[in-house]
């Protein structure tokens, strides 16, 4: 079957994210090509997690495929992402809808990593959510 959850960890930049080529090399995918991704999935995917810096622009352009996305606003260390993605899965893992992940990943990230916690963003439907 097809995805319900993207979850995107890597590089990404204002025009977009970046993904390697069949040789390793990377190569931007701008915001165009994620939009025709992210559309051929509307329906199937719920929600795209895109653990890279400057997505916040790319979250919200996905989320109008009526998708829960979540994107940073600003650049993103590494253990402050990893803390976000332990404590939303764990979350969704207890059975909590999407919200409630995010609350619980917030809990995490306020804890260990509290500077990043402006960064994090969730849309759906191109409106920002207060998480």
């Amino acid at each position: 079957g097809k995805p319900n959850i993207v979850h995107f960890s890597g590089h990404g930049g204002t025009e977009g994210i970046y993904i390697t080529t069949e040789d390793n090399q990377a190569q931007l995918m701008p915001l165009a090509a994620l939009q025709r991704l992210f559309k051929s999935l509307s329906g199937t995917v719920r929600v795209v997690v895109l653990n890279a810096c400057y997505s916040a622009e790319q979250a919200k352009v996905i989320s109008q495929y009526g998708m829960y996305v979540v994107g940073n606003n600003l650049p993103i260390s590494g253990p402050a992402a990893i803390s976000f993605s332990e404590g939303f899965y764990n979350g969704l893992g207890e059975g909590k809808n999407f919200e409630e992940a995010c609350n619980d990943a917030m809990m995490v990230v306020l804890t260990r990593n509290p500077a990043a916690a402006d960064i994090i963003e969730a849309w759906k439907d191109g409106q920002k959510l207060e998480i």
